[in-house]
């Protein structure tokens, strides 16, 4: 989906959905990476087709949307036309890859939120850690990425190579894309240590609430962030005593001088 850009004060904005010949062939293709993954001896799901992407389940939960009191007038619409409304929520907690890895390999991390409004609004929120924006322009480009991604993880290197040569000389890519969007996996992935999903920020696409552009974001509170600090120090404070006892216990005994003072 293509969207023109908003004005500076975020009206004027309009969402232009991808014609049903694009919808149908982003569809097959779909189909054909869970096919593929489904298939493979080197995804772990044994013949299972599943989710294309994010397949990897971390939290799931139930829970309360309250809309905040002070919602812009511009942004009372849909789902946040009336300020203090509460909402049952489902929420989804996803590793990014569509086979499972270990939760603490380098990957992008999703949050989906699902809620129907009191006149039965269906509302799906869709929001990952990928610093703000999709590593893709457009649904094409961002299946054209997914397509390597399927590559690597279904037929190894070779067939990711494969595939992504294949991709970088179409149109849907172009070496200029592509080294900009493997910048920003690198930097999203690799560089980005994720301590816990549950403190992580997330960002959604931008999209048209009425005449106006949102962008959806969801962070932690500080008391959580704080409290994940806290454990985070404890988990290397720990590390540090396993790998050097001696160390450690002159370090306790330090400090339990100190304390004794």
């Amino acid at each position: 989906m293509s969207s023109s850009p908003p004005n500076q004060n975020g009206a004027g904005w309009t969402d232009s959905p991808d014609d049903a010949a694009t919808l149908a062939t982003l569809v097959a293709a779909i189909g054909a990476q869970q096919a593929k993954l489904a298939n493979s001896s080197q995804t772990g799901l044994d013949g299972l087709v599943d989710r294309a992407q994010h397949q990897k389940q971390l939290l799931g939960a139930f829970g309360t949307l309250r809309i905040a009191d002070d919602v812009p007038a511009a942004a009372q619409f849909g789902p946040f036309a009336k300020p203090g409304a509460s909402y049952r929520i489902a929420c989804r907690i996803s590793n990014g890859q569509p086979c499972p890895q270990a939760d603490t390999a380098s990957d992008v991390r999703g949050i989906a939120i699902k809620f129907f409004t009191d006149d039965d609004i269906e509302t799906d929120l869709l929001l990952t850690n990928e610093g703000g924006r999709s590593h893709a322009r457009n649904a094409v480009q961002f299946m054209a990425v997914a397509d390597i991604i399927v590559a690597l993880l279904a037929d190894g290197p070779k067939g990711g190579l494969a595939t992504g040569l294949r991709e970088l000389m179409s149109e849907k890519l172009g070496a200029i894309e592509t080294a900009r969007i493997l910048a920003i996996l690198v930097k999203e992935t690799k560089l980005h240590h994720v301590d816990s999903v549950t403190t992580e920020h997330y960002w959604g696409s931008v999209v048209q609430l009425g005449q106006a552009a949102i962008k959806l974001a969801a962070s932690a509170r500080n008391d959580a962030r704080r409290k994940q600090r806290r454990s985070s120090r404890r988990q290397l404070s720990s590390r540090r005593l396993a790998r050097s006892p001696e160390r450690g216990a002159g370090e306790m005994a330090a400090r339990r001088a100190i304390v004794r003072r």
